[in-house]
């Protein structure tokens, strides 16, 4: 499901709601965990500093917990 199949602002809030699930979902997948491991990698190359676990338990809080905790908010056209 995707806004662009969507007509109705009935159907975009629908939407909005299934794919906050979705990424709700995605956050707790191993997938996620090795994306977000190997972006930190390569950030933090070339430099001294390293993604100790604590700071990859802190980037997955904040990348994921938006999805978790917030409202979804659809601005539909008119």
């Amino acid at each position: 499901m995707t806004f662009h199949a969507e007509t109705t602002l009935a159907g975009y809030a629908r939407a909005a709601v299934h794919l906050k699930g979705r990424m709700v979902d995605y956050g707790r997948t191993s997938f996620a965990r090795q994306y977000l491991t190997a972006y930190l990698d390569a950030a933090f190359e070339g430099s001294d500093a390293t993604a100790t676990p604590q700071v990859l338990d802190a980037v997955d809080r904040l990348t994921h917990q938006p999805w978790q905790l917030g409202e979804p908010y659809v601005l539909a056209p008119r």
